[in-house]
């Protein structure tokens, strides 16, 4: 969404927000598995089941507000 305001023929105030959300987004981030199998630790004691597989979903937003000036001669 923006909106203008005509100060002046020759000048015009903008300011401007902006919204976007995701939902079952695979960010980087959330691939990483943070748990530390220790039987995988050499010498190995046993096979392990870490780390776990699939993809992790999360949802995204983000939002922001844009300012401007518009300048006519």
């Amino acid at each position: 969404m923006n909106l203008g305001y005509q100060v002046t023929d020759h000048i015009r105030l903008i300011a401007g927000y902006s919204f976007l959300y995701l939902n079952s987004v695979a960010r980087p981030g959330n691939q990483i598995d943070p748990v530390i199998d220790t039987q995988q630790i050499p010498p190995a004691t046993g096979t392990g089941t870490r780390p776990a597989g699939g993809v992790r979903t999360s949802d995204f937003w983000v939002q922001g507000i844009n300012l401007g000036m518009q300048l006519r001669y």
